[in-house]
Order: C-alpha cells, then structure tokens, then sequence
C-alpha cells in the first residue's frame, strides 16, 4: 500500500517466504527499511559503487535493476570469478524477528530465507531524489518520442539517437559508454540461463548485418546523423539539451557521481529502444556515442 498526506509517499510491502525462497541480486531507487517479523533471513549487501561489475540488466528488459550473476549458480560464480573478487565493503547479515535493516538507493542486496520456518517481513519504501529525478526525466524522453516517432526506419533511428547523445553525454564520457555496452550487454551472461536470453545473440547479429546492408557497411556517427531530416534536428538537439539540464539543475549536489552514471546508462537505453523502435539495436545506438567523444 502506499500513503500520502502531503509529505513524501511511503509504500509498505508485506512479504512472506517459505523455506529456500531468495530474491535475486538487485538495486531498488528508494529508501528502504526492512523490519522482520517472524522466521530469518540473510541479505548480502553490495555498495552502489560496484554498478558495473554486477553486470545489471539493461533498463528496456523486463528484469531490470537486477544483476545477471545469478549467486546461487554455481556457473556464473564460475564465470564471473574476476568480477566477484573485485568487490570490496559486502556485508551479510542475518535479520532475526525484531530486528530492522536499513538499505540505501542503489545499493544491492541479495535476500533469502534462512532455517526451516517461513518467514514474515514488512519493507518500508519512501521518496528519494533519485526516484523524483526519474519522475523528471522520463516525461521528457516522452516528449522526444512524441516530436520524432519511430519511422521504422533504422538508419534514421540511430542518427536520433545520435545527435541526441551528442547533447546528453558531456565530453570525456567515453569510458561511461563503453562501460554501459560491456556490463549491460554482456555477451557471456546472455549466454547463461538469463531470463528471455533464448535466441537472444543470433538476433542481435542478424541486426548487425541488418544495419551494414542498409548503411552500405559504413559506421560512421556522421553519415546517420545526416539521415535525419533537417526540421528535426534542432528539435532533437533541443531535448537532448534539456535531458542534461533535468539532471544538472534537479540533481544538483545531491547526486554522487555513481547515480548520474546509472541514470545516463538507464536513459541513454530508453532513448535508443524507443526512438529506433527495436530493443536488440541498443548496443548498436550505444556504441555510436563512441564516435561522439
């Protein structure tokens, strides 16, 4: 339920758990107070800092805000043994009845039922910057749809996204985007037991080839950009300019460096899903920014 009287909303979620059931690794984008009630349970607890090690689903799949190593897997631990023993300030904690933990925005945590009993626990979710600062960006990637729609077009949509990123991502943000394309796309992890990764690697190389038949074979920002008509580049141009104004003048010095990042990566893929129409093309339209730098 979520309730309001003027001050920020709090939602409270009542979760019950039998025996074995765990939660996957994921980060939430609101304060979170999490009380238990009856039974135990164990949360391991990952600062926010290790974003793109944990390899975090990409914001347009249906499980977003989660890691892609699954850690009851003994593969992925496997496979991801260099990225793991990266991480450095985890915490495990057992919650018994009564007591109360308290999880920051953005930080990971991995949650699982201890013991034999079921286990009863009520979570306590109220307002953060970060959540409002979504609230704010993301009506503006509506209206960017809303002034150039899709036209099915490939070419097109890469050279919007591409002049949008132009203005969105500030100079010196190349490591930013070349850190989005190797965690969120992670060719490996989608070959694991990920969910909706089936087929997943053959689709995007029939894009790819897709892209070089229309495009002749040449990659270039310049030439994509070019396919977009000039009535609609200053529009473009315009939002791509108060995207970053959104976040520079709502943020403020609220914002760490580490939540700028993740909202970049989050709106960045938002925009190249929409405006090209087709998901699998993200990787493609992230990689363009490449030769913005």
């Amino acid at each position: 339920s979520t309730q309001s009287t003027g001050s920020p909303p709090v939602q409270v979620n009542l979760w019950l758990g039998s025996p074995t059931v765990s939660t996957p690794l994921h980060y939430d984008l609101m304060h979170n107070f999490y009380a238990q009630v009856s039974g135990r349970k164990r949360f391991i607890l990952i600062p926010a800092k290790h974003y793109f090690d944990l390899l975090v689903f990409p914001s347009i799949h249906p499980t977003a805000r989660m890691s892609q190593i699954d850690i009851n897997n003994q593969t992925h631990l496997d496979t991801f043994a260099d990225r793991l023993a990266r991480l450095d300030g985890v915490q495990e904690v057992i919650l018994e009845a009564g007591d109360v933990l308290y999880i920051p925005p953005l930080h990971f945590h991995y949650v699982a039922v201890v013991g034999d009993e079921p286990s009863l626990s009520v979570s306590m979710h109220s307002d953060t910057v970060e959540a409002r600062l979504r609230e704010q960006l993301l009506p503006v990637v509506d209206q960017l749809i809303t002034a150039y729609a899709p036209s099915g077009d490939l070419r097109s949509g890469l050279g919007a996204f591409g002049l949008v990123a132009r203005g969105f991502v500030t100079r010196g943000r190349k490591q930013l985007v070349e850190q989005c394309l190797a965690s969120h796309w992670h060719r490996v992890a989608m070959q694991l037991d990920a969910p909706n990764a089936v087929g997943l690697l053959e689709r995007l190389d029939s894009a790819r080839q897709t892209f070089e038949a229309q495009s002749g074979g040449q990659w270039s920002a310049n030439t994509l950009a070019a396919s977009v008509p000039e009535t609609k580049r200053a529009v473009l141009q315009r939002f791509a300019r108060t995207l970053r104004q959104t976040m520079d003048d709502f943020g403020g010095d609220n914002l760490v460096d580490m939540t700028r990042t993740v909202f970049q990566c989050d709106i960045l893929e938002l925009l190249a899903g929409r405006l090209i129409g087709d998901p699998l093309q993200v990787p493609m339209a992230l990689e363009l920014i490449k030769e913005m730098q």
